[in-house]
């Protein structure tokens, strides 16, 4: 392999090895008034370590093991001891009052650097939005900021949030123009962030003399599918929609399609979905609302679902599944434990966590994948194997919804005949059009002719791949008949393990045996006459 290959293919592997980890990097917390926690434990630990006093938006990130990186209010960077990290004073962004005021985001397919998008609301001069770099590489490991302050947009609105790409790899960021209904979507690759936006115009327009009107959350499904915003205070008739909007994102171009108007209330602010994508929540001063996201009529499924003895601000998805609310007075979160649930199933907790000071309006703000699981690809019988010239195998890839082989559009199986050796590479995508891709090589020999002999001699199996039964027949080379003598059978996995014990028949060939008890896998039929002995493998998808 030229070491080209090699380079792009280490590339490749560093990319889609964060698709495993991304959720790690969640697993800490600091948020409010020097509050925290600590994800690594079930339930979370409550953190008392924080230097932090923020009103509203904030971010944490940890590294792959969950062990805490840095964290910002949008203007200060702390890292992983509490200190203002090197470079890390005066981002543009929060300033102490921002929904959404800023977002940590790891370079895609790099080690060390991550970004930090950053917005400071209406109120403050520098009111766009704004990306500074981390690299982690420095000081000593604790990080120093080496890009501060790129203009991305002038006069940005506080909502702010972020998902990845449906090649699993990049990042989506989406913000929102002020006294327009633009939103923009800018994507950050392995080269950087584009400063080239894509622009959908839809839904509310953002004007009005209340300052406020720019506030409120803006969160995307897990699955990368929907986007649904807060639009905190009203404040003129110039917004003409509803207080929580509902909208299709088109995670491969970064746009907004779909408008469903989810109804008004008296301040919305917060709002979160369920892991499952399948519920919406938002939080107006002391209630707690669901809309159902697999009903019919989304907006006619609206349900109050608790109601809190304070007022709510930000909810945030956490790596546990459920969904933490911020509550301004007190040193409590609320907490709903099952938001996957329709209705009051879903199990709202007003004084649902303990933390040592309270959360004020904000908790910390993370990207959506974070809390999506990517297909993981298995290959059977392995991706990388031998076979000689003339023969025919079938590949098999398992763990996603649909496959891709070579660009084509195929099922999950491939069957092969390669005079040389080939590399075949299958692309699969879960329910949600996530991708993942494997590369299988097949290393072709040219066997001995005895070998070869030995080959075309034996018992075939079929259907390969099989599913609920599975045939065997001599192979049309074979010159030995096994005609009257007793056959026993048994199967093993490829661990050698025996999954099917032996068993005698006293029939000929053709015959026929019940395998509905096997799950997918790949699996060796050991076949045993009174003078001679074959074993075939096969592979079993249900």
């Amino acid at each position: 392999m030229k070491i080209s290959q090699i380079f792009f293919l280490l590339v490749w592997l560093l990319c889609k090895s964060t698709n495993f980890t991304a959720q790690n990097e969640t697993k800490i917390w600091y948020f409010g008034n020097k509050a925290g926690l600590d994800f690594n434990t079930n339930p979370p630990t409550v953190l008392t370590n924080g230097v932090m006093n923020t009103l509203e938006g904030c971010a944490t990130i940890s590294n792959e093991l969950g062990q805490l990186l840095f964290y910002s209010d949008g203007s200060t960077v702390w890292d992983m001891n509490g200190n203002v990290m090197a470079n890390g004073s005066g981002l543009f962004g929060g300033q102490g009052s921002s929904t959404q005021a800023c977002l940590i985001i790891k370079k895609p397919c790099s080690t060390k650097e991550y970004y930090i998008f950053t917005n400071s609301g209406l109120i403050n001069p520098n009111s766009g939005l704004y990306y500074s770099v981390v690299d982690m590489g420095l000081s000593a490991g604790n990080g120093s900021v080496t890009v501060k302050n790129a203009t991305l947009m002038s006069i940005s609105t506080e909502k702010l949030c972020s998902v990845k790409h449906s090649n699993g790899i990049d990042s989506w960021i989406v913000c929102h123009e002020w006294n327009t209904n633009n939103f923009r979507s800018y994507l950050l690759t392995s080269s950087g962030v584009s400063s080239n936006a894509t622009i959908t115009s839809i839904g509310a327009i953002y004007n009005a003399n209340n300052n406020n009107v720019g506030a409120g959350c803006m969160k995307i499904s897990p699955d990368g599918k929907k986007l649904g915003v807060a639009i905190e205070n009203y404040g003129s008739n110039t917004i003409t929609a509803s207080s929580f909007e509902l909208f299709d994102f088109n995670n491969s171009i970064g746009q907004l399609n779909n408008l469903v108007a989810l109804g008004s209330s008296t301040s919305a602010y917060g709002c979160e979905f369920s892991g499952d994508n399948s519920k919406f929540y938002g939080t107006d001063l002391q209630n707690l609302y669901q809309w159902n996201l697999t009903s019919t009529s989304i907006a006619s499924s609206k349900q109050t679902v608790g109601t809190s003895s304070t007022f709510l601000g930000s909810m945030q998805l956490a790596p546990n599944g459920k969904i933490y609310l911020a509550r301004i007075n007190g040193n409590f979160l609320g907490l709903i434990n099952a938001p996957n649930q329709l209705g009051t199933n879903a199990n709202f907790v007003d004084i649902g966590q303990s933390v040592f000071i309270n959360s004020s309006y904000g908790l910390p703000n993370f990207p959506s994948n974070n809390f999506w699981s990517y297909p993981v690809l298995s290959i059977l019988p392995s991706k990388n194997f031998s076979m000689c010239i003339g023969e025919s195998r079938t590949i098999v890839a398992l763990g996603a919804n649909t496959y891709t082989w070579n660009g084509t559009a195929l099922g999950s199986s491939l069957i092969i005949s390669p005079t040389t050796t080939s590399v075949y590479s299958v692309t699969g995508a879960n329910s949600a059009g996530c991708e993942f891709t494997e590369q299988v090589t097949v290393n072709v020999n040219q066997c001995l002719s005895i070998e070869m002999e030995k080959k075309q001699k034996g018992i075939v199996v079929y259907p390969n791949p099989a599913q609920n039964t599975l045939k065997l027949n001599l192979g049309s080379g074979d010159d030995v008949s096994i005609a009257g003598e007793a056959i026993k059978f048994s199967i093993t996995n490829i661990y050698g393990q025996v999954v099917i014990a032996p068993m005698l028949y006293q029939e000929l060939l053709p015959m026929e045996i019940d395998v509905s008890s096997l799950s997918s896998g790949y699996y060796y039929l050991k076949l045993e006459a009174e003078n001679h002995l074959y074993i075939a493998p096969f592979i079993i998808i249900k």
